[in-house]
Order: C-alpha cells, then structure tokens, then sequence
C-alpha cells in the first residue's frame, strides 16, 4: 500500500514540523512587518524633517522677496523633487506648481497627488508672518515603490516560508511513515504464526527502534514459551504411549474373549 497525503498529515514528524514551523514562520512575518513599519516611519519622518527646514528657510526670507524665490525653485532645470505653493490670505494663489485643492490644514502634513502626474508628494502647510499660506512639498514616489518592494518582498517571504514549512514536514514524514509501515508488515507476519519474523530496527535509537525492540523481546519471549510447551506435551505424549498401548492390547483380548466364548 503506497503513502498517501493524508496518512502523512497524521504523521506526529508532521504535525511537530508545521506547528514548529508556523511559529518561525509568523516570527519572520512580525519581523518583517516590523521592518516595513518602522521603514515606512522612517522615511516619512526624514521626508518631514526635509520639509520643515526647506519651510524654515523660505519664512525667513522677507515677504516681498518670497515669490521671486518660488518661481526661482519651481524653475530650476533639472526640475527639483520640490513643490510649491503660496496662497494669500483671501484665498487667491500667488505662485506654485501645486493645485490648491485639498491642501493640508497648516502645520499638518498629508500625502497629495502631484499636479504635474509625477506624485505622490508628501506636503506640509505653514502660515507666513504676512498671513499667507505656503506649501511645501516633495516628490515621494521612490517612497512609495521602495514601500512597495517592501512590501512585496513581506509578501514573498512569508509565502516562499509557508511553502518550505510544508515541504519540510512532508519530507521529514515520510522515513517514519515508511518505517511504520515496516513495523506493521512486521507484525502481521508475526500475527500469521511466522515467529522467525522479528520488527526491523534502523538503529536510529528513537521511539520506533524502542518500540521494535520491545515487541521483538515479546516475540522471543512468545517463541520460547511455545517451545516449553510443546516439550512439556511431547513427554506427556510419551510417557502416555506405552499404558494406553496396554490399554488397547487388553480391550482387544476382552473382545477376542468375548468374540470366542459367544455361540453365535
């Protein structure tokens, strides 16, 4: 009879392999999400700290001078990683390469798509001494894929350890499996009367080579037993013979006897 998927998930190797298994699997997937959140943190908050300098160093400029020098940052050539956007105080936008729709209230940062199709941007909002508004914002797409492969790569893991936790358990299933169903030919033989038949040790010195090494003293313990016996029956055979041979020899004289003295 073959192995079979399920007589392997019986298995106690099994079993021990994938509860085992599933442990050091969820340890890795904690750590990698660890990883990922704390990545993610990370680079938001170095993003944010970026922004907050760049908005220092624009408040500090005088008010009259603070268009000229956004139009100047917009228009470099390479065009920076940097958005901007400066709103005056009746709501009217004076200058910047950001849409002023769902901009984030000031002193708060927020994720926005970019105006040009080249976003996300991470953007924060400040408020100038002369009550405008201005927004600062940079390019975070390398973020948001170096996330992503992050991410991809949690994904990945986890299920490349799922895949390799069950390949383990099956592979490591199968020799005690193999050697069980060695144990049980063993024993049906046995069973059968053939007591030349003794249970195959691999030498392993675990619980199935104990097991094995029990019933085979059983057996021989059984084996000697009949033997006894028979020995015992085989004298008391004998040493029947000859009264019973006298028995039978005087039932045939009666009846010779009795054969000769009837008339008929």
């Amino acid at each position: 009879k073959g192995l079979h998927l399920k007589d392997i998930q019986r298995t106690s190797a099994f079993r021990l392999t994938v509860l085992f298994g599933c442990v050091v699997v969820l340890g890795i997937i904690v750590l990698l999400g660890l990883i990922y959140v704390m990545t993610a943190r990370e680079l938001t908050a170095r993003n944010d700290r970026i922004l907050r300098e760049e908005a220092a160093r624009l408040l500090a400029m005088p008010a009259d001078q603070l268009p000229a020098r956004i139009r100047a940052e917009i228009s470099l050539d390479p065009p920076s990683l940097n958005y901007f956007l400066l709103v005056a105080g009746d709501g009217e936008v004076i200058v910047g390469n950001v849409k002023n729709d769902g901009i984030p209230p000031i002193g708060h940062a927020a994720d926005l798509p970019a105006s040009d199709g080249a976003g996300p941007i991470r953007a924060m909002t400040f408020l100038t001494p002369s009550r405008e508004t201005i927004l600062v914002g940079r390019d975070i797409s390398q973020i948001r894929d170096l996330r992503r492969r992050i991410l991809l790569i949690l994904l990945v893991s986890g299920a490349a350890s799922v895949l390799a936790v069950a390949l383990a358990a099956i592979v490591l299933s199968l020799k005690p499996l193999g050697r069980v169903r060695d144990l049980q030919v063993a024993a049906s033989e046995i069973a059968a009367g053939k007591f030349s038949i003794r249970m195959p040790i691999a030498g392993a010195r675990d619980e199935l080579d104990q097991f094995a090494e029990t019933v085979n003293v059983m057996v021989d313990e059984v084996v000697r037993v009949i033997a006894e016996v028979k020995g015992v029956t085989d004298a008391i055979a004998h040493d029947l013979r000859t009264p019973l041979t006298r028995v039978r020899a005087r039932l045939v004289r009666a009846r010779e006897a009795e054969q000769a003295s009837s008339p008929f």
